[in-house]
């Protein structure tokens, strides 16, 4: 284990290390930030009383900042590292050593996520907070509470996608398109562009059958106590439902992987 942990603190101190690349992540955040929240208010006429599908203006903004929050902790390179290392070799090595592979990868994930948030995401949220004004607070200490728990569950999720992905490239040369698929689908059904609010009834059940959206809309509903059908303990049993799939899959396609790579090494 101390190696797992060892390889997160050399990510977060990788990440820690240069001050200016930190200033220069937060100042493009809020960049890509700002138009969302201007666009937003012009749409909604600017009126804080003004409601749409049921949506207030404050609540809209706080599910933009509270979303990039979540971008920046779920964020996770591991599917393209796990596509260097077989496209270079070296995961010939990386399974010869006492340790898990895909752990290691994770942890080394991890300890750039944790910096990213530290560093990146509060600061992010806390400007936003100061200089936009009407971000809401939790709907109460307890839905702050479980919506740290569901911002956990957020994160796995997304790293067994990546992983899962990750590990087609034992039958892939290239995973670009397979990238370009997955941003594709978290943006429209994780709500990262337009919240599941808006969009109509079929699409929000098609969503449900997908694990996007328990990354980004489920944490920041429980947030706001805005739940998706069946209440907070439906969304927080869905997100536990993928993260059982998920590991079974990654670990399905991974064993297949490592025998196809087997066979090709002779």
């Amino acid at each position: 284990m101390r190696s797992y942990f060892y390889c997160l603190k050399n990510a977060y101190n990788s990440i820690t290390r240069y001050r200016a690349n930190t200033v220069f992540r937060i100042v493009s955040s809020l960049i890509s930030l700002f138009p969302a929240v201007f666009l937003w208010r012009a749409l909604y006429g600017g009126a804080d009383e003004a409601v749409i599908a049921g949506v207030n203006l404050g609540q809209m903004l706080t599910f933009i900042v509270v979303s990039r929050l979540i971008n920046i902790s779920s964020s996770s390179g591991v599917a393209s590292y796990i596509e260097n290392r077989i496209k270079n070799g070296d995961i010939a090595l990386d399974i010869m050593r006492p340790v898990e592979p895909r752990l290691l990868f994770i942890f080394q994930n991890l300890g750039g996520t944790l910096a990213s948030m530290i560093f990146d995401g509060l600061p992010v949220f806390v400007i936003s907070i100061l200089l936009l004004g009407g971000i809401m607070p939790p709907a109460s200490v307890s839905h702050f509470l479980l919506f740290i728990i569901s911002l956990i569950g957020a994160m796995i999720i997304n790293t067994l996608i990546q992983t899962t992905f990750g590990t087609i490239a034992f039958w892939f040369a290239n995973l670009w398109i397979v990238r370009t698929f997955i941003y594709a689908f978290d943006a429209l059904f994780s709500g990262r562009f337009v919240p599941l609010w808006f969009l109509p009834g079929w699409f929000v059940t098609l969503s449900l059958m997908l694990p996007f959206q328990a990354i980004r809309f489920l944490p920041v509903s429980i947030y706001l106590g805005m739940y998706l059908q069946g209440g907070i303990v439906f969304a927080l049993l869905t997100q536990l439902f993928w993260i059982f799939f998920l590991f079974f899959l990654q670990f399905f396609i991974w064993k297949k992987g490592i025998n196809r790579l087997v066979v090709l090494g002779g």
